[in-house]
């Protein structure tokens, strides 16, 4: 951290992560290459214990094994707004099957063999989904939580609206959580739909708010403050105009994920941060460990995507893959940041395309953890293709 002191005012510099050695061609796989890839999550379809590419391409979903069979594609159209992608049992069969957002006003169940399930529709103007399936009703069957534009959609796996909740607040998912809970100790789940101020609701298995129920709120060990409020000035590698860039940037948390990166049987914590403003600016990864202290923190000119942590060398230590994107100063680009358990920078990869979702799983069966890219094309490494 450097200051920087002009006349009476004083900013905080954050010091921006650059590549320092030299740029190296990856060896990699593509599959459907030159499609632009709206969403890619990994399951397991056909029961083998081998997960595989599940991908939305060319208004279609698509189903590849590790090695680029396809096993089946399905039309699900295309509408304004961005795909989601969510996998699950919803048929009792025991496999995956899957609900996909078109960006369309309408939700689409997909089994695991490729055959459309149901549609539903919804009226009005929207495109921010999240969906999660489980079970609420004690029946052992799933059903689908959906929330959109705020709103609370309860499905069976056959499509049938079991009931709604609509919120009085015009938020996006992002500013909202759900979960399932067992929280009045019946052998069923409940909702518990948390939106932003507005507090929290507890739905039972109908659909009715259990006003005065509280939810067990775990104690405050630390705080982290996640909204810095910096100037940053880049002149750098991966700045490639070459000229000062100011920004403020009030940055946000997307996601936190705990894992043992170091081997030493304690958990540290990896937060994924963006800055607010709309596209632009940059993103990147603080570590913590036990205590709330920061390890390391690692910043690109790239907005947050995605964020994965593996051992993908088998080395008993984990490696954090970050994901993220660009789509102003003139840029459209995203780009694949993966960084070593002590901060070590391993690999910065960029593509032409502001789309990028990541990945991590064995998806040959050979004992080592890929990571797959879906941008343009479905790209698949190897730890050791990348250095």
């Amino acid at each position: 951290m450097v200051i920087l002191i002009l006349g009476c005012s004083i900013f905080w510099i954050r010091e921006f992560s650059i590549e320092t050695k030299p740029s190296v061609e990856p060896k990699e796989t593509i599959y459907l290459q030159g499609t632009l890839i709206g969403n890619l999550i990994l399951c397991d379809v056909d029961g083998d214990d081998v997960d595989e590419i599940v991908a939305i391409g060319e208004q279609k979903l698509i189903i590849l094994k590790g090695d680029g069979t396809v096993l089946w594609q399905q039309y699900i159209g295309k509408g304004n707004g961005s795909y989601s992608l969510t996998s699950g049992d919803i048929n009792g069969d025991g496999l995956d099957d899957f609900i996909v957002n078109n960006g369309n006003k309408e939700i689409i169940a997909i089994n695991s063999n490729g055959n459309e399930l149901w549609r539903y529709n919804f009226t009005g103007v929207h495109y921010d989904i999240y969906t999660k399936i489980v079970n609420i009703t004690g029946d052992f069957k799933n059903e689908i939580l959906l929330v959109e534009n705020g709103n609370l959609h309860v499905f069976t796996g056959g499509g049938s609206l079991l009931w709604k909740y609509t919120t009085t607040s015009d938020y996006s998912c992002s500013n909202m959580y759900l979960l399932t809970k067992n929280v009045t100790g019946d052998p069923r789940n409940e909702v518990v739909f948390c939106i932003l101020n507005e507090g929290y609701h507890v739905f039972n298995e109908t659909g009715v708010d259990l006003i005065g129920i509280e939810v067990d709120k775990p104690e405050i060990i630390w705080n982290y403050d996640v909204n810095p409020m910096d100037i940053d000035i880049g002149e750098n590698e991966t700045y490639p105009r070459g000229s000062i860039m100011t920004s403020y940037t009030d940055m946000i948390c997307e996601t936190i994920k705990s894992s043992d990166l170091d081997g030493d049987g304690i958990i540290e914590f990896v937060i994924g941060l963006s800055a607010s403003y709309l596209n632009g600016g940059e993103g990147g990864i603080s570590v913590l460990d036990e205590n709330g202290t920061i390890l390391f923190e690692r910043y690109w000119y790239e907005k947050f995507r995605g964020l994965q942590i593996a051992d993908l060398d088998n080395d008993g230590k984990k490696e954090i893959i970050f994901s993220g994107a660009c789509a102003s100063f003139g840029w459209n680009r995203s780009g694949l940041h993966i960084v070593s358990w002590n901060g070590t920078e391993i690999c910065n990869r960029t593509y032409g395309t502001y789309y990028i979702f990541t990945a991590v799983s064995d998806i040959d069966n050979d004992g080592l953890i890929e990571i797959i890219v879906g941008t343009e094309g479905i790209h698949i490494y190897k730890l050791s293709d990348l250095i």
